[in-house]
């Protein structure tokens, strides 16, 4: 059952005396863009725009000189598997095992948010090496999935989202486009499902180190 942003507000304001500052903010921010996207009716585009920027101010940090040495991909795993590592009621792996097993297989197989079928149709490489990147991703994504490796699987699931969420933002979608509705819908659920758990467990653990997050307000 998906968890309704008024839980979250309520729970953040419990809490909010014993909350660093950076850590209020980020949270704050992304309950307010999970209540924009709950607030949407029939308009699944917006929905997964505004869930994706719940999840981005979530996850996102600053990283410093680093930064070239961290990949989206990879900041999306170490917090993918930090969140599993305190899902002690497993309900991130319920809602893609239980919930979603169906719709998720059906995304990855779903060429169009597969970024090296782009590549191909970009001239950029053939379609012999498209395929075979396209077996290579779904083997591994099947061996994640049943192993119930719950961080790889978050990880693969959410590098073609990724390629969603590039579509729509850089204009490469047209609005409620009939082309793109299974995994826009799909996406859409999705995220709705699983980012308002992410905020929960970081709720409930705000003593670990999530990072100082992106733009962080600024008093003059």
């Amino acid at each position: 059952m998906t968890i309704i942003y008024q839980v979250l507000r309520a729970k953040e304001q419990e809490l909010e005396t014993n909350l660093s500052t950076d850590f209020q903010l980020r949270i704050h921010r992304s309950i307010s863009w999970v209540a924009r996207a709950q607030s949407l009716d029939g308009d699944e585009d917006m929905k997964f725009i505004c869930y994706w920027i719940a999840f981005n101010a979530s996850y996102a940090k600053q990283v410093g000189f680093e930064a070239h040495l961290h990949s989206d991909r990879d900041l999306h795993m170490e917090f993918f598997n930090k969140l599993n590592a305190l899902d002690k009621d497993r309900r991130i792996y319920g809602t893609i095992w239980d919930e979603f097993s169906d719709k998720v297989r059906n995304l990855m197989v779903n060429k169009y948010i597969f970024k090296p079928f782009w590549d191909f149709n970009a001239g950029l490489i053939t379609e012999q090496e498209m395929n075979e990147k396209f077996t290579t991703s779904n083997n591994t994504f099947l061996r994640a999935f049943q192993r119930v490796e719950t961080g790889r699987v978050l990880s693969l699931i959410f590098s073609r989202l990724y390629l969603l969420r590039n579509q729509l933002i850089h204009g490469g979608a047209t609005h409620k486009s009939s082309k793109n509705r299974e995994q826009v819908v799909t996406g859409s659920g999705l995220l709705g499902a699983l980012v308002p758990i992410f905020v929960d467990i970081m709720l409930d653990h705000p003593e670990e180190e999530w990072g100082d997050p992106y733009f962080p307000v600024i008093e003059e």
